[in-house]
């Protein structure tokens, strides 16, 4: 469950009349801190990718067609928008991780192939959810636990 679902969940269950304030502190009262440490690193994941992602996206906005710069604000956009993406590790493969400054062509040809893979992947799970949903649907259970005696019957 992500940080997003379950706030949504206890705000839902929340006297509606409440302020903000204390429906979060009666949220952050509820939840030990071991509870809430994963859904907030989660969280913090998907934060950090999206700004490194439009990061990616600023550095590469202001070339044109060419891969260069047609003028000075677009160069000083450009530079900027590569050098802010300094530092960070992108995964490549096999457990290898290159800094962005480092990356060579090579690097991002296998960063693509191992981003395709997991998308193949993560194709391969959206079509099993589907799946059982069909079957969960179809058999009349309500979860993956009574399906072995429905089968069975």
């Amino acid at each position: 469950m992500s940080l997003t679902q379950a706030l949504r969940d206890f705000v839902a269950k929340a006297d509606p009349d409440d302020p903000p304030e204390v429906i979060a502190r009666n949220f952050l009262t509820s939840h030990t801190k071991a509870d809430l440490e994963p859904l907030v690193a989660d969280e913090i994941i998907h934060l950090q990718r999206a700004l490194t992602r439009s990061r990616e996206v600023m550095a590469l906005s202001a070339l044109g067609p060419t891969g260069h710069p047609r003028t000075a604000t677009e160069t000083a956009l450009a530079v900027g928008g590569i050098t802010a993406l300094w530092g960070k590790k992108y995964r490549v493969g096999d457990g290898v991780e290159r800094r962005y400054e480092d990356m060579t062509i090579a690097d991002w040809k296998a960063r693509k192939q191992l981003l395709l893979g997991q998308l193949a992947g993560i194709q391969k799970s959206v079509e099993f959810c589907n799946r059982m949903i069909e079957v969960l649907q179809e058999s009349g259970a309500s979860c993956a636990r009574e399906l072995p005696a429905l089968l069975a019957a």
